[in-house]
C-alpha cells in the first residue's frame, strides 16, 4: 500500500487502488 503507480501494474493490489 505505498506508491503504487507503476507497481500496480504488477502488484496484485492495483484493483484496490483502482
Amino acid at each position: 500500500m505505498r506508491v503504487q503507480t507503476h507497481v500496480s501494474c504488477t502488484f496484485p493490489t492495483s484493483s484496490e487502488s483502482l
